[in-house]
Formats: structure tokens, sequence, C-alpha cells
């Protein structure tokens, strides 16, 4: 609501609201990417799975990363609302659902479950792309914090991977 009546009456305000909550959602977010990355499967080894669960140890990482998408996304979608744009959510929603079925319908034959995740992920980073258009519609001057969080973001992202992937203790599986 606060954002709401900023971007009506005080668009500089609204400006300052929305750059300082993308840093710290972008921020919040790359922390649950790590986490799920390097304490998920940690977690997991102290709960002694199974060896037929072997495979949750790849999966947790990267569902660490589509949970920080939905985290890194929360402050662009709230702007929008606030602008009286729903409908670039709404883009949202019906790309994520496409990438969903179609990446599904691609995938899951061929590689099974492996693919699934991978679909899973990507699902929230190719949609995240529909609610751009949005800002630069309700506060164009918002669109260079958004890329640069978002640059921030994947570095954060892909450097987490590949530390993990990389260099990864098996030590610990």
């Amino acid at each position: 609501p606060m954002l709401a009546a900023s971007v009506r009456e005080d668009s500089g305000r609204a400006e300052r609201m929305f750059k300082r909550g993308k840093w710290a959602f972008t921020g919040l977010a790359l922390c649950f990417i790590w986490g799920g990355i390097f304490i998920g499967p940690i977690i997991l080894s102290l709960m002694r799975l199974p060896k037929a669960f072997a495979e949750v140890f790849w999966m947790v990482p990267l569902l660490g990363v589509r949970a920080g998408l939905d985290i890194f996304a929360s402050p662009t979608s709230s702007l929008l609302f606030a602008g009286g744009v729903s409908r670039y959510a709404a883009g949202l929603n019906v790309v994520r659902l496409a990438v969903l079925v179609g990446g599904l319908l691609a995938v899951v034959g061929r590689w099974g479950m492996n693919g699934a995740i991978w679909v899973l992920v990507a699902a929230p980073a190719f949609s995240y792309f529909a609610l751009l258009p949005g800002v630069r519609k309700v506060m164009p001057r918002a669109l260079g914090v958004e890329f640069a969080s978002l640059t921030t973001f994947w570095l954060g992202t892909v450097a987490a991977l590949a530390i993990y992937f990389g260099f990864r203790p098996t030590s610990l599986f």
C-alpha cells in the first residue's frame, strides 16, 4: 500500500523505495540460493537418507535456485500491482505455464525427473522477463536497477552453482 500511494503521489519516493526493496530482495534471494546449494546437501546428509534418495542431493540446490527466483521477482511484481498494471503479472503466469507444460512435454520422455527439475527451475527464469515491459511503463527509471540486480543475481547464482557442482566435496555424499 505504501508503494502504491507513492507511485500515485511521489514517483521519486516510489523509485527510492523500489530500489531499496529490490536490492534487499536480491540479497535475500542470493542468501537463499547459497544456503540451498551449500547447506541443503549438508542437512540431507545428516538425515542419512537411503541410497534410493541419492538424486535428491543435486535436486535440492536447483530447487533452491527456483525459490530464489521467486524471491528475486517479488518486488517487481509488487511494483506492477502498485502501479495498477497487473496484466504483466498475469503475463508472467501465462509464460510460466507455457514453459512448464511445453518444457515438461519436451523433456520428461527423454530425461525423466532430471529434465523435469531443470524445467521447473527454468520456468520462473524465463517468465520473469514478462514483467520488464510493465516496469518500463510504471517506472521507466527503475529498469536500470532491475537490470543491475538481475546481473548481480545471476552472477551470484552461477558462482554458487559452479562452486557446488565443480568443486563439491564428495566426502559429504
